[in-house]
């Protein structure tokens, strides 16, 4: 007796189904124009969120291994109590003077750290005083291909920037005015001479004070093969923060002193922080 009804409401039911298909089926037919136009809208606005949010993060990850490219935002000296003498605003005192140094093997222990693919670029320093045309001078031994890598500010005022294992003097600006250097002279720096490849333009830090020749020479020079006094680091901080970084190389290496240069990572973290929002704004403009 109950089993008829149930039978009249499904095929009722049924009925009604095919009914509201048929409607859709309809409707689908007469408005397909702007059902088409739409779907297409909504494909067009999914697929550009998507592509400017994968376009952005890239950038975002490109932009942050530029930037931390862009100078040291890492600096390793000997751990010394008194340090006067300062080269780009980094105290060295008289550690040229003293048997307080790194060495060579330093960087070959600071590339194990764990994040040693943070490590962008390493600039190791030896740094001397010498007579210069019976004046004092700062003489500074670097890697010319990594010192230029990592001092991108570096602008020639005239001459040419030294290659690698040569005798070629790089000046800064205030060592050519004080000594009065020019291209091609050719100077003598405890008893072995050099000659003046190029000068640098004004940069207004402490860079300006000091002549760059190559390190293995410099290192000659001052009868100190191996040793440094000072290695700078550019660090890629795009995935982990440089304390994490400062904290491997400090265990790497207990005898330095490992500091992170906090005016460029704050510098990094503003500009970085500024370009995301930048990102994100132009992402939801777009769509």
């Amino acid at each position: 007796m109950w089993r008829r009804p149930a039978r009249k409401l499904r095929k009722k039911s049924d009925k009604e189904q095919m009914r509201l298909e048929r409607i859709t089926l309809i409707n689908i037919k007469k408005h397909f124009g702007r059902l088409a136009l739409l779907t297409l809208a909504l494909t067009v606005v999914v697929a550009t969120v998507v592509t400017l949010y994968t376009l952005s993060r890239l950038m975002h990850e490109d932009f942050q291994k530029k930037l931390d490219e862009y100078g040291s935002n890492m600096v390793i000296v000997p751990k010394i109590d008194d340090l006067p003498l300062s080269y780009d605003g980094v105290p060295l005192g008289s550690v040229a003077l003293t048997d307080r140094h790194l060495t060579e093997r330093d960087i070959k222990d600071l590339k194990t750290i764990k994040n040693k693919e943070n490590l962008a670029v390493i600039a190791p320093k030896i740094i001397g005083t010498a007579q210069l045309k019976r004046r004092e001078a700062i003489v500074v031994g670097v890697d010319f291909p990594k010192e230029l890598k990592i001092k991108r500010w570096w602008k020639l005022r005239v001459g040419r920037k030294p290659k690698g294992g040569t005798d070629q003097i790089l000046a800064g600006a205030g060592a050519a005015a004080r000594h009065k250097l020019r291209v091609g002279q050719t100077l003598e720096i405890k008893g072995d001479k050099f000659t003046v490849a190029g000068i640098l333009e004004e940069v207004g830090s402490p860079e300006d004070q000091p002549i760059y020749i190559d390190l293995k020479r410099a290192q000659k020079v001052f009868g100190r093969p191996g040793q440094l006094n000072l290695i700078e680091v550019s660090v890629w901080c795009y995935n982990c923060p440089i304390n994490l970084i400062v904290g491997q190389a400090s265990e790497k290496l207990p005898h330095a002193k490992v500091s992170a240069v906090r005016q460029v990572a704050e510098t990094r973290d503003k500009v970085v922080t500024q370009f995301s929002i930048f990102a994100i704004v132009l992402s939801v403009v777009m769509a």
